[in-house]
């Protein structure tokens, strides 16, 4: 099932301001994934910007742009330690214009910009690597890899 139309299927993305923080300590944004049509739907701020000199209204697309996937939020706490609970109209009152437009293309391309530090760990991965490609020279026989994947 293609991931925009999978209503179950989210990805959490964090600032990159907050990717050393603790898991069960860091602000989180939910986002559903965007089919391309939504996406081109909410590339309002970047026709805004090369088409207005309005900075309010650019501000206002940018953030809407981002709440066309925002689902959720988690972590979130004001500066007076309380939680802050979801609420997308308040969105503009808890991020900065960066923050925004880091926001607006994590939900654009349906991934954290910091997947890479996550594959990147030291974790070993999930997957088995027995059918993997055999290196240089390990080459075996048609023969040979059948009988492999048949076993």
């Amino acid at each position: 099932m293609p991931l925009a139309l999978d209503p179950e299927a989210t990805f959490d993305f964090w600032l990159e301001s907050d990717k050393d923080k603790p898991a069960e300590r860091r602000p989180t944004f939910i986002f559903k994934h965007l089919s391309l049509r939504q996406t081109r739907a909410a590339a309002g701020p970047i026709d805004a910007v090369s088409t207005t000199a309005d900075t309010g209204g650019t501000i206002a697309a940018l953030c809407d742009g981002v709440r066309a996937g925002l689902v959720g939020w988690r972590g979130m706490t004001g500066r007076d330690g309380n939680d802050i609970p979801y609420d997308p109209a308040r969105l503009d009152e808890i991020i900065t214009a960066r923050e925004a437009w880091e926001l607006w293309f994590g939900a654009a391309t349906g991934r954290s910009p910091n997947e890479a530090d996550l594959k990147n760990s030291e974790s070993p991965s999930h997957s088995s690597s027995a059918n993997s490609a055999k290196g240089a020279g390990q080459a075996g026989t048609a023969a040979e890899d059948t009988s492999q994947n048949d076993a």
